[in-house]
C-alpha cells in the first residue's frame, strides 16, 4: 500500500489495506496509539500518522568480503 501522507483514510480503507479488522482500528484508535480525526461520524486517519508511527528501522552497512585465500 502506498501511503500519501496528505491524504486521509476511512478505518474500513485501512483495515482492507492493512489486513486488519476494523474492530483492531477502532482500539488503536481509542487507546491513542493511532491518531485520528472524527469527520462527522467517521474516524480517519492522516497519511502522516501512519508514516510517522512506523517503527524506525536500522541498517547496518553490509561487511566486505575478503578475496583470496
Amino acid at each position: 500500500m502506498k501511503v500519501d501522507r496528505d491524504r486521509l483514510y476511512s478505518l474500513d480503507e485501512l483495515a482492507e489495506a492493512l489486513g486488519l479488522s476494523l474492530r483492531t482500528l477502532q482500539r488503536l484508535v481509542y487507546s491513542g496509539e493511532l491518531p485520528a480525526v472524527r469527520l462527522g461520524r467517521r474516524l480517519f486517519v492522516a497519511g502522516s500518522s501512519l508514516l510517522d508511527g512506523l517503527p524506525k528501522v536500522e541498517t547496518k552497512p553490509k561487511p566486505k568480503r575478503k578475496r583470496g585465500g
